[in-house]
């Protein structure tokens, strides 16, 4: 089970890592946050389990045993933004540290089934695509584009959960709620309810930007 004590801001760069699970896995909830897309990784987090709320449409997770969530870790986040986060989730979630896996993407030449190296989501690297006859790129088309249209498309692509990483998340405050009901699917939230999510969100950015709403 992830430890769940209070994050702390010692690091001494002013940047943190932050694993999300709920709506903000939509990069446009994000970007209307932040007013950019961090980098990013996917991640697990084991030792917790994702609810519904009742008459609510965005999620909770608590620490429950021999559970786990799948989410992402956003990379490189300033002490501002993590401002801004702590005042989006409010005082229904505490802000944690936890341990989470990270998911290295290896994703696989469709023609060669040679692994590609995951080196972040705006590089790739062909430099371990081959063949025995040591061609370096035997699909014979740009391997970056390669890659990338592998990993989107056709799902030919493994997870290597091996690297650990520490980062916050914003875990339930109530874990005794008993609004919390069944599991909470990203999909279907963005289907049903990213529209008028998007509002909310913008406007909640409005009334933060507010010179009064500033100390």
């Amino acid at each position: 089970m992830g430890s769940t004590s209070m994050a702390t801001s010692s690091n001494p760069q002013g940047l943190h890592q932050v694993f999300v699970y709920g709506s903000l896995l939509s990069d446009e909830v994000v970007r209307v946050l932040l007013k950019r897309v961090p980098q990013s990784s996917p991640a697990i987090l084991d030792g917790f389990h994702i609810f519904s709320i009742k008459e609510c449409v965005y999620p909770a997770i608590i620490p429950v045993e021999n559970k786990k969530v799948t989410g992402k870790v956003l990379l490189g986040i300033t002490l501002p933004e993590l401002d801004i986060l702590d005042t989006f989730e409010d005082v229904e979630y505490n802000r944690c540290t936890v341990e989470v896996s990270l998911m290295i993407v290896r994703p696989r030449c469709p023609t060669s089934g040679m692994e590609g190296e995951f080196l972040g989501y705006k590089s790739w690297s062909s430099s371990r695509m081959g063949d025995p006859l040591g061609r370096t790129n035997p699909c014979g088309r740009d391997p970056k584009r390669t890659i990338s249209m592998t990993c989107k498309g056709s799902g030919r692509y493994r997870m290597d959960g091996s690297q650990k990483l520490q980062a916050h998340t914003y875990v339930w405050a109530n874990s005794s709620d008993p609004n919390l009901y069944g599991d909470w699917s990203f999909e279907e939230w963005r289907q049903a309810h990213i529209k008028d999510y998007m509002k909310m969100t913008m406007g909640f950015m409005e009334e933060l930007e507010q010179p009064e709403s500033k100390p």
